[in-house]
Formats: C-alpha cells, structure tokens, sequence
C-alpha cells in the first residue's frame, strides 16, 4: 500500500517538476540531467515519506486498541507474512526447480515426496585437440535436453 501512495505522489510531483522545466527558458543536456537527478531524488524521497506514513499510521492504529485485541491484531499479522513468505517461497522454488513429483525418492536423504523435476537445456563446449584448432580457438557446443531433479527436504540437485 506504502508503494503505492508513493508512486502517486511521485506522479504528482513530477508532472509539476516537468510543467516548471518545460517553461523555463533552458534547454541542453544540463537540463535533462538535472532534470533526471531530481526526479530520482523525488522518487525515492516519495517512497521513504510513503513508508514512514504506513508506520506511523499503524502505531496510532495500534494505539487506540484495547490490549487483547492489540495482540490478536498482531498474531494475525504476524500469520499472514509468514503465509505470504511461505507462499513466495515455493514460487521461487517452483520456478528454479518445477513442481514437485510425489512418486520419487530422493537418492540422497531416502525421503520420498520432496524431490521437484523440470526439464533444462544443457550445452557443452568441446575444444578441438589439433593445434590448427587451438591456435583459431575452435570448439563445438552441443545442446541436450536432461531432467534436472531437485530434493527440498536435504537441498540437493541432480541430473537424469
């Protein structure tokens, strides 16, 4: 949410910090980086102002709240960032390493249904052994399709 509303006060800021550098009377490449400078600055002063509104804003939320509630409110936020990470973390997971297979033992820990599969591309570069070849730097690069497996539980990962 703080991104957000610092985005929209960047826009604001910069469509008057534009409408001034237009109409003033220079012109060049001082201008433009001046004008580049800024706009970074007002940027990133728009984003930390946003952030510290969203902090200030939740202490005076948690100020008015009775003690009880204060720390249900807290329990429930504390379980939603957990549910959020946990979340990103199999994204990331399921983006790197594919989705996991049920069927498989891992080969390392014996533990069965946390290996994850995906199919990847591998190239292999070979130099050639003749000194004609090594003095122009010859090579071939082979590409193979393998299944790259991956176990979640003891982080290892293989190739089939």
């Amino acid at each position: 949410m703080s991104f957000i509303l610092g985005f929209i006060a960047f826009l604001v800021l910069e469509i008057m910090f534009s409408i001034w550098v237009y109409t003033a009377d220079h012109d060049g490449p001082s201008l433009f980086f001046s004008w580049l400078v800024i706009s970074a600055f007002l940027f990133v002063a728009c984003m930390v102002a946003a952030d510290y509104a969203e902090k200030y804003f939740e202490k005076r939320k948690l100020a008015t709240m009775e003690p009880a509630e204060r720390e249900r409110y807290l329990e429930n936020k504390a379980k939603d960032e957990e549910r959020k990470s946990k979340e990103l973390n199999e994204r990331l997971h399921a983006h790197q390493y594919g989705t996991i297979n049920r069927a498989l033992l891992c080969p390392h820990c014996q533990s069965k249904g946390f290996v994850r599969m995906t199919q990847t591309v591998r190239v292999t570069k070979n130099r050639v052994n003749s000194v004609a070849g090594k003095a122009i730097g010859l090579g071939t690069n082979s590409e193979s399709q393998v299944t790259q497996l991956h176990c979640d539980k003891c982080s290892m990962t293989w190739d089939a």
